[in-house]
């Protein structure tokens, strides 16, 4: 736990959509009643999957996967698919 907490404080600090710009720039979308979340700050996106099976979220094309919370994420072309409680920080070009 102590590494996960590390890991997304160097990637704060190093990460400029994360540490410039006004914070209204943040886009949220969630359903509570399917339990997942994203967050789309620049070219950072995070998905978190807080439901009980494996959650698939849309995403620019040649996203790359920066930090995971465990292991099972499968990074496609345009997708990224989470397992049960699990969250991912995604870099992307910025189309998002």
């Amino acid at each position: 736990m102590l590494d996960w907490y590390r890991e997304l404080i160097t990637l704060r600090r190093s990460s400029e959509s994360l540490n410039k710009g006004d914070p209204g720039n943040t886009q949220v979308t969630y359903s509570e009643e399917q339990k997942w979340l994203c967050v789309v700050r620049g070219t950072v996106v995070i998905a978190c999957n807080l439901g009980s099976s494996p959650r698939s979220f849309p995403l620019e094309r040649g996203a790359k996967l920066l930090l995971a919370s465990r292991a099972g994420f499968l990074v496609e072309d345009d997708s990224v698919t989470l397992p049960p409680d699990a969250v991912a920080v995604l870099q992307t070009d910025g189309n998002v």
